[in-house]
């Protein structure tokens, strides 16, 4: 049986050190992950050396994956959209946007597993509410009945 490798021993194998994979991360694509235009190389170099070694190794095979199958994360939204049948939903897309690529890409997961298969859609983890009823046919509260 084999034996789990740690993040730290991973990142000596693969990278040689930290300072290297966060090199690796900084070189992906700015079109796969959002990134401030006024912030400072130095400035996020420092932040992601903070980052545990388990994240960002997490953050550099997903980084690769998703330059490596659509190339940005505008087109990883576009796909998706696709397959949930919401391609045209200007409002919808603008929202996907906003999420983050880790979020995305557990999304169109399923998708990805299945083939073209039908999935079911994405559901909001906010719950519905419920439609308001008018005065009239509000329920009327119980009353206590007198022997």
């Amino acid at each position: 049986m084999a034996v789990k490798k740690s993040p730290f021993t991973v990142v000596k194998e693969q990278f040689e050190s930290k300072e290297k994979l966060v090199q690796a991360v900084m070189k992906l694509s700015s079109k796969v992950f959002d990134r401030d235009e006024d912030e400072e190389k130095d400035s996020l170099q420092k932040r992601l050396l903070k980052v545990s070694n388990r994240t960002l190794l997490r953050l550099h095979k997903l980084g690769k994956t998703v330059e490596a199958t659509w190339g940005s994360k505008e087109k990883l939204v576009d796909d998706l959209l696709a397959k949930l049948n919401r391609a045209k939903d200007k409002d919808y897309r603008s929202k996907m946007l906003t999420r983050s690529l880790a979020w995305l890409h557990d999304r169109i997961g399923p998708f990805l597993r299945h083939g073209s298969k039908e999935v079911a859609p994405v559901v909001s983890a906010k719950p519905k509410t419920k439609a308001k009823t008018k005065a009239s046919e509000a329920p009327k509260p119980r009353t206590k009945k007198q022997s």
